[in-house]
């Protein structure tokens, strides 16, 4: 999971306005991390009496969005959660700075962004509700979402990121993994975070159970719950 001190790259987007005019500067510009400190090459120079505008996207290297934009403050963020393997977080920045005086007489200040996670991150933990002293113990493996989305869309408008997406192809089947045994003195256990496009939607999660009573394997089944759950850009899920 980005956050500030172990983000090491993001892409930025800028455009300088003059009057009714504007142009952009920054398309997709990778800024990173060198000695503790971001910088990015072929500096532009800060012009008295204009106005700036700075989108920003994290990550950058095997980014899985895109940023299409026209202006400054209107774009569309596309993302790929196949492509991410459902392991990619997203985080959005939008920054207008003062105007720049017409006369610079010191350096402006660095330009600080605000991000903000665009995904929704889940994970599932099981119960082990067999009775203590019933000697069961549980071991979950193949924990499946068969149904996720893959893609979707969000829009910006005035710099600001839509609060609901738009996804799309409801197919794609996210591995959560194994979440190991389930014993009488621990009996919840819980797989990794994954990242899901955010919508309202119902999932079909599919497990596998072996059952051992006194440490012999007594059973394997497989299994299957719908969960229902209208997921919001940037929390974080426990489904249990």
């Amino acid at each position: 999971k980005p956050f500030k001190d172990n983000i090491t790259d993001f892409g930025v987007f800028g455009w300088v306005e003059a009057g009714e005019d504007q142009g952009q500067i920054f398309n997709n510009t990778r800024v990173y991390k060198q000695d503790g400190k971001f910088i990015y090459d072929n500096v532009q120079f800060w012009i008295g009496g204009a106005q700036y505008y700075f989108t920003a996207l994290v990550p950058y290297n095997g980014a899985a969005w895109t940023y299409t934009t026209s202006n400054a403050q209107t774009g569309t963020i596309s993302f790929d959660n196949a492509s991410a393997a459902a392991n990619q977080d997203l985080l959005f920045a939008y920054v207008k700075p003062d105007m720049t005086p017409a006369q610079i007489t010191a350096a402006p200040n660095a330009v600080a962004f605000n991000f903000n996670h665009m995904l929704s991150r889940v994970k599932f933990t099981f119960i082990n509700n067999f009775a203590e002293g019933s000697n069961i113990e549980l071991l979950v493996t193949n924990v499946h979402v068969t149904d996720a989305y893959k893609t979707g869309t969000i829009d910006v408008i005035n710099g600001v990121a839509a609060n609901v997406w738009t996804p799309a192809d409801k197919t794609y089947d996210i591995t959560f993994g194994n979440v190991g045994k389930l014993t009488e003195k621990g009996r919840n256990a819980s797989t990794e975070h994954f990242y899901l496009i955010p919508a309202d939607a119902t999932y079909n999660v599919t497990f596998d159970i072996a059952l051992y009573q006194a440490g012999v394997l007594v059973d394997n089944y497989a299994r299957s719950a719908s969960v229902s759950v209208d997921m919001l850009r940037g929390y974080s899920y426990e489904l249990k």
